[in-house]
């Protein structure tokens, strides 16, 4: 498997980047009146970007959440133990 471009990533407008500049996607998500919204390509482009920039943050607090003395065993819920595994499942990319 292919790994993305390393983080971070920067976005400029509706063009996302790489930490050293190379251009790695152009939002454009077009309506069915053909106009293209500005506004939301840049919001989204930008949540792109935030969202990539945190994940192995996110993906490795979840991690030590799980492993953290007493959250494996008997320490945590079951829903909150099971909304964990999910979410890392998720990241891992997996269902």
């Amino acid at each position: 498997m292919v790994e993305h471009t390393k983080t971070p990533w920067k976005s400029s407008g509706i063009v996302i980047t790489s930490g050293n500049g190379s251009k790695l996607v152009a939002l454009a998500c077009d309506k069915p009146d053909g106009a293209f919204p500005t506004e939301l390509n840049r919001a989204n482009a930008a949540f792109i970007v935030r969202a990539c920039n945190v994940h192995d943050e996110l993906y490795a607090a979840l991690e030590a959440a799980i492993n953290w003395r007493g959250l494996d065993g008997d320490g945590i819920s079951d829903p909150v133990r099971e909304q964990l595994y999910a979410a890392i499942a998720k990241a891992r990319g997996e269902k």
